[in-house]
């Protein structure tokens, strides 16, 4: 779930299949061109492939490239998507102004946002992302300082989601799933392909169903 690169890196990926150009994708995306190339450079080697082919008059993307790249607008469509349904539940506003508040969130905020939720609170949510409280408590405040609605709520039991954020939680973990996913049909084009299968059923029904190996 939380094996997620930056999401302003990710954008720029996209833009860059799509005009073929580091100089333009950096126009889009707020990005200096030394920036998107080091993002790039780094995400080959985390996924061991080559994601663009370089030639002189621009960047031409590799299967791999296209397959990721597509994945990738899938996610940033579902959180554009979360962002607009959350802010619509929360104070009636429209689509209009998701794409500011797109470029402002972070894959830090949204993975605090998921820990919470799973968590319960910020003491277990660090304990999922492996990273200090104050981490996760900041990454959370920022998120909702950004979206200007509140997202986390104290309860008895600890702290628990709005109907806003839970929209948005939703929509973050189908992102997630969009770019993991993305990962394994890499991985599967380089002939390296591993993955999980999770099977859910009721604790008496487990026996019967899953062989011991």
């Amino acid at each position: 779930m939380f094996k997620v690169p930056n999401l302003r890196h990710l954008r720029a990926i996209s833009e860059v299949v799509k005009t073929g150009s580091i100089s333009k994708a950096s126009e889009t995306v707020f990005l200096s061109q030394p920036a998107i190339t080091q993002a790039i450079s780094k995400l080959e080697k985390s996924l061991n492939c080559e994601l663009f082919e370089r030639a002189s008059d621009g960047m031409t993307p590799t299967d791999q490239g296209e397959v990721f790249s597509e994945r990738i607008d899938r996610a940033l469509e579902a959180i554009s998507q979360g962002i607009a349904d959350s802010l619509k539940q929360a104070n009636g506003q429209r689509k209009s102004n998701v794409q500011r508040y797109l470029y402002n969130i972070t894959t830090t905020q949204l993975k605090a946002l998921i820990a919470v939720s799973n968590g319960g609170s910020f003491t277990e949510a660090s304990r999922i992302l492996e990273v200090s409280q104050s981490s996760v408590y900041r990454a959370a405040k920022d998120l909702e300082d950004i979206l200007s609605i509140t997202i986390f709520e104290k309860s008895s039991n600890g702290i628990q989601i709005s109907k806003a954020g839970g929209i948005l939680v939703i929509a973050s973990k189908l992102a997630f799933i969009e770019i993991n996913q993305g990962i394994e049909e890499i991985e599967l084009l380089e002939e390296n392909y591993k993955s999980t299968i999770t099977v859910g059923c009721l604790p008496l029904a487990r026996t019967c169903l899953l062989p011991k190996r």
